[in-house]
């Protein structure tokens, strides 16, 4: 069991009996017991995933090969590479990827005699980010990530920290749900993963979004862009002020002031989505 994980709590069960099943059922059992609240913003997602992929990876590290997609929404995903290769195997099980954006050119299939061309497949406004195990074609611009490395993508760009991914919310596409009503608006310091105590929320800003609808008992997460930044703003004052008066003005001027901090670097550039595609 993961994270704050109890018998009780458990209510996602694999149907099969491989490793990648029980992982995912795992995960999400310990995303249910984390935020039992409401939902979490995309920068406490980033930390907490990042915590349960650690734990999952410790006790084994040298043997553990852990790679897997979890889409959360339309535009997000979030991809994890903790790589390696089976014994007796040369074939090395990590993670790649790769963003095309205009202008597009063609690019050479690795193990085909085949050539591609993208520009005939897409337009001006689109942007993709390819996510594979190894490099499909012979062009420039494959990066691989790095051992233990959690990268949200969102709409084809890639954000490497919880930091990062505040830009995302503040567009106005955090995680949503018609069914759960409340937002989880902790810190990404503040996580009670990290903190068994679960120390009171300080005041924070956050993007309101309507909040993991349930498909055929399935959690699934999808996004919402339905405010503008503006107005979500103020809803995200008014509420604040309700509370804490002196603090939520501190917050809004913090807010204000702050920079997020850019991409790592401008290689580092995204893709797509449900809570429940886990692939490992």
């Amino acid at each position: 069991m993961l994270g704050q994980t109890t018998p009780e709590s458990i209510c996602f069960h694999p149907v099969g009996e491989t490793d990648s099943e029980a992982a995912f059922c795992a995960v999400l059992n310990a995303l249910k017991a984390e935020f039992p609240e409401g939902l979490p913003t995309l920068s406490v997602l980033h930390e907490f995933l990042t915590c349960v992929c650690e734990e999952i990876s410790a006790d084994h590290p040298t043997e553990t090969i852990f790679n897997f997609l979890l889409g959360c929404g339309q535009y997000t995903l979030f991809a994890y590479s903790w790589p390696g290769k089976r014994p007796g195997s040369k074939v090395w099980n990590g993670l790649h990827y790769i963003v095309r954006e205009p202008p597009f050119s063609t690019a050479k299939l690795l193990d085909v005699d085949y050539t591609i061309d993208f520009s005939a497949v897409t337009d001006a406004t689109d942007r993709v980010a390819v996510i594979t195990t190894k490099p499909l074609t012979e062009e420039a611009g494959w990066t691989e990530f790095r051992r233990g490395e959690l990268i949200m993508f969102d709409k084809g760009l890639p954000y490497r920290t919880p930091k990062c991914c505040e830009r995302v919310e503040e567009a106005g596409r955090g995680l949503c749900s018609k069914f759960i009503k409340s937002k989880c608006t902790r810190s990404p310091s503040f996580s009670s993963f990290r903190n068994k105590s679960r120390p009171p929320s300080p005041p924070v800003l956050v993007m309101p979004v309507t909040a993991v609808a349930t498909d055929n008992g399935t959690d699934k997460l999808i996004l919402s862009d339905q405010q503008g930044k503006e107005a979500a703003v103020q809803a995200c004052v008014s509420s604040l002020q309700q509370t804490w008066t002196a603090a939520a003005t501190a917050a809004v001027a913090s807010t204000k002031s702050s920079t997020v901090e850019p991409l790592v670097e401008q290689e580092n550039v995204g893709m797509e989505p449900p809570l429940a595609t886990l692939q490992i």
